[in-house]
């Protein structure tokens, strides 16, 4: 950047110093120039070490904020600057020779790189993981929030739900709920519907039940036992 030579090769990214960088509770922290060498340094600390086009990514992740910014009502957004990034990003590799792939790689990385930021459902987890490209995301989330020392809630949150994708979804939720399950035991509200539905998913869990036909036969044994019991 001092010698000029980043304002002659990617000028882009170098303008990148005159675009203010905001935390999350809007106060300035200098440059999103600034901020991004601070992401790239951060980058490689998770097993990245040699990951240049993860590298090249965290570069560009934030270059659309040139094109978005916008000062309104006391605080700088940049709506929409991941999606503006990748086209622009598009355009410099383009202009410097990338090998298509890699630019594909790349675009795609800066496209998706603020889906792990925002708090997700066990929904939001699985379409995160077929994006592709899951762990060089999630390193480009955990290098951004170090860089800007912010909150680390909604990261950890989207962490412990990714082991959850890992669990087919019809494992998630009861094949039936309080109302069905009450309706096939003809059992009044209370403790015991909340019951018989935890020990019906932990059934589903173990391969115990697998369809609509046993789950309503699990039910209505448990319930029998239950007022054995």
């Amino acid at each position: 950047y001092e010698a000029h030579i980043l304002q002659g090769l990617i000028p882009e990214v170098a303008a990148l110093v005159c675009v203010p960088q905001q935390n999350d509770k809007g106060e300035c922290e200098g440059n999103v120039f600034e901020h991004t060498l601070k992401c790239m340094e951060h980058y490689p600390e998770e097993g990245f070490h040699y990951d240049w086009l993860g590298a090249m990514a965290m570069l560009f992740h934030d270059v659309g904020k040139l094109f978005t910014a916008e000062y309104f009502d006391g605080r700088w957004t940049y709506y929409q600057h991941h999606r503006v990034g990748a086209k622009v990003t598009r355009k410099i590799l383009r202009r410097l020779h990338f090998a298509q792939e890699d630019a594909d790689l790349i675009c795609h990385l800066v496209n998706h790189h603020m889906r792990f930021h925002f708090m997700m459902t066990d929904r939001g987890i699985r379409r995160f993981k077929a994006v592709g490209e899951t762990p060089r995301l999630i390193a480009m989330a955990r290098a951004d929030l170090q860089a800007r020392e912010d909150s680390f809630t909604s990261f950890n949150h989207n962490m412990k739900y990714l082991g959850r994708a890992e669990t087919p979804e019809q494992m998630l939720e009861p094949l039936l709920n309080g109302n069905e399950i009450m309706e096939e035991t003809r059992l009044s509200p209370g403790p015991l519907v909340g019951v018989i539905r935890d020990a019906l998913l932990q059934a589903q869990i173990a391969g115990e039940v697998t369809d609509r036909d046993s789950a309503l036969a699990f039910v209505r044994q448990y319930a029998g036992n239950a007022a054995a019991d």
